[in-house]
């Protein structure tokens, strides 16, 4: 039996969708004609349109994409899988045999699977491929909310890293988070009135989509067979139930957010303007441009990167290669927010298409992280343009509520709590990392610092110790002193022990695997500023070794996040002083060690009490959009 509005949405808030939105989808679902000028115009092939189930497909590397397109070869009922340009790259190409990106190549058919990359769409056309598909794989907040109002069967991707609608569809605002969890808690409230068998076989695809489960004729079941037939109807029962919280149609032309970065810190500023731009675009729904220099850099925090193309699409971003200052610009290259990360001079033709803009577009400096106390006079400072007629404003993340707060993800405090408090699953990730038993058992410790930390003198403290240690050392980390303890290149897989140390190389990681280890060692040592703030959320001791800069005007810095963060704890203030270069002559590693590890406890009970403290910060994602909607809203009210 069907469920009724009240019964999907227990709540009670809202009224259910429009009648104009769904006089907008209607043509799509029920007019063949509406369907195939649609697809016409992405170049889809008319007959396999008639005749083949449409399904679209979003997802990220974590999905089993290669098990579904089996299942879908071997079944009976034609498919057409449409992907966006960016979805699913490895899988799509391996199917295609060519790159991922639409053109002439971007459709191939093996057994009864057409796959074919669409060209990147905009909101409005990707509210109208899922209003046209007969079933949609979607991830990440903003595609569920549009999932859900399309009235179609729908299977979700969670997303690490980032916000989940888990209950959204129930009327609950952010619900339980990491992609199983997040997944398992909406899907309970999604698949509530459907039978028994029918809501058991949904909950295992959403479970198997999300890396929890292999039994992948799950997914076929959900796309043929009696169980997709129940699907159909209880789908636009859900949309009509849907609270007006979640129901605002897509917009023609939704926000759009340039990033510019330089990369100067190897890898610390393209991780921030990744994470940010990830969040941006799955948490908010942003249209996100990121200007990147040196993509080299950038892929090996992120291999989907592709280190040759000009432009791609990457977990919703639009990555572009910034080689050089020149190229013109028109008005319509111009993004609602112009983000330059750090004080990096955007090329001049760009600024010259912001003054054609009409109202011009928010110009933020987005600037580096310090706790000195200077930065609260800053915040938000305007800045006119020596010659044109634009502004710009200085936005500078920070510990204070004056301040626009540090970048953290609406899930990732959950997904922390979670994993931490699962000893079976931190030991499954770091034996995957290559740790023995024993190296798991010892203190573990995360090293990633600059060349000129006094690593050498610390191996040895450690070697001599009388407590086993397990260092973790990211590949091209500390070569020098990694080399000469291994007694072989510092590659990664490398490991050797001597005396009470144990030293493994770790090969790069993607940033959530990033995240894991923090969670999963015992003390971090980290640098620059996107491990730093990451290791602040991670709730773990760590010291931090920052960027050098010239006239030692980091120790600066470094003295004034002490002074906030370290009050009390003598021991991490001394080490921190003495890794970067700032303590005494007659420091050494041993004695500061044993103190430092004697103050662990504290430090621990201090890590927690300042992660609920800079909480009540905000998120910076979230308040440098409101401080750009605010600008914006004074921009059209003078037309600036």
């Amino acid at each position: 039996m069907m469920a009724s509005p009240s019964d999907l949405n227990p709540t009670g808030t809202g009224v259910g969708a429009t009648a104009a939105l769904a006089a907008r989808r209607w043509p799509f679902h029920f007019n063949a004609h509406v369907r195939a000028a649609f697809f016409a115009g992405l170049g889809v092939d008319m007959l396999r349109v008639a005749y083949a189930r449409r399904i679209s497909l979003c997802c990220n590397c974590a999905a089993p994409v290669p098990q579904l397109f089996a299942q879908l070869q071997a079944a009976a009922t034609p498919t057409l899988c449409l992907v966006p340009e960016g979805e699913a790259r490895e899988a799509v190409a391996a199917f295609l045999q060519a790159d991922a990106v639409a053109g002439a190549r971007a459709r191939a058919t093996r057994g009864g699977l057409t796959v074919q990359v669409l060209p990147a769409l905009d909101a409005q056309a990707y509210d109208h491929l899922l209003w046209a598909c007969d079933f949609n794989f979607v991830r990440g907040d903003a595609q569920l909310a549009r999932a859900q109002l399309a009235a179609r069967p729908f299977i979700w991707q969670a997303e690490e890293g980032v916000g989940t609608l888990a209950g959204a569809g129930a009327g609950a605002g952010a619900g339980a988070a990491g992609t199983d969890a997040a997944a398992q808690a909406f899907v309970s409230s999604y698949g509530v009135a459907l039978p028994t068998h029918a809501s058991a076989i949904l909950a295992e695809a959403f479970q198997v989509w999300n890396g929890a489960g292999e039994r992948y004729a799950a997914l076929g079941a959900c796309l043929a067979g009696p169980v997709s037939c129940l699907l159909a109807p209880h789908s636009r029962a859900w949309a009509e139930a849907l609270p007006d919280s979640l129901e605002a149609p897509a917009q023609d032309h939704p926000t759009t957010l340039a990033i510019f970065c330089k990369v100067v810190d190897n890898y610390g500023d393209v991780g921030i303007c990744w994470r940010m731009a990830r969040q941006l675009q799955h948490e908010h729904g942003v249209a996100v441009e990121l200007w990147v220099d040196n993509l080299h850099s950038f892929r090996r925090i992120c291999p989907e990167v592709r280190t040759d193309t000009e432009v791609q699409q990457v977990s919703g971003v639009t990555v572009r290669h910034w080689h050089s200052q020149d190229g013109e610009f028109e008005a319509a290259d111009v993004a609602d927010i112009v983000i330059e990360f750090f004080g990096c001079d955007i090329p001049e033709g760009y600024i010259a298409a912001m003054v054609q803009c009409e109202p011009r577009p928010v110009w933020l400096n987005l600037e580096g992280l310090t706790a000195e106390e200077w930065v609260e006079g800053c915040h938000t400072l305007p800045s006119s343009h020596p010659r044109l007629p634009l502004t710009k404003h200085f936005f500078f993340p920070g510990f204070t509520a004056k301040t626009g707060g540090l970048l953290v993800e609406a899930a990732l405090d959950e997904r922390r709590r979670q994993f931490q408090a699962d000893p079976a699953a931190m030991a499954a990730f770091l034996a995957q990392l290559g740790l023995s038993a024993a190296e798991i058992a010892a203190r573990k410790v995360s090293m990633f610092c600059y060349p000129h930390a006094p690593v050498a003198a610390l191996f040895a403290a450690w070697e001599q110790g009388a407590e086993p240690v397990t260092c973790l050392v990211p590949e091209g980390v500390a070569t020098d002193a990694v080399r000469s303890f291994l007694g072989v290149d510092a590659v990664a897989g490398a490991a050797a022990t001597s005396g009470a140390l144990t030293v493994r190389v770790l090969p790069f990681v993607p940033q959530p695997e990033y995240d894991k280890l923090l969670w999963a060692c015992d003390l971090n040592f980290v640098r620059g500023e996107d491990s730093f703030v990451r290791a602040q959320w991670a709730g773990k001791p760590f010291v931090w070794h920052i960027y050098p800069q010239e006239e030692n005007l980091h120790h600066k810095k470094l003295r004034a996040f002490l002074h906030r963060y370290a009050a009390g704890l003598d021991g991490l203030s001394a080490f921190s002083l003495y890794w970067n270069g700032a303590g005494t002559d007659d420091q050494h590693s041993a004695p500061l060690w044993s103190a430092l590890q004697v103050e662990m406890p504290a430090i621990a009970t201090r890590a927690a009490d300042w992660q609920r403290q800079i909480l009540e910060n905000g998120d910076m994602t979230g308040n440098l959009l409101k401080f750009s909607r605010v600008l914006q809203s004074v921009k059209q009210e003078n037309r600036v």
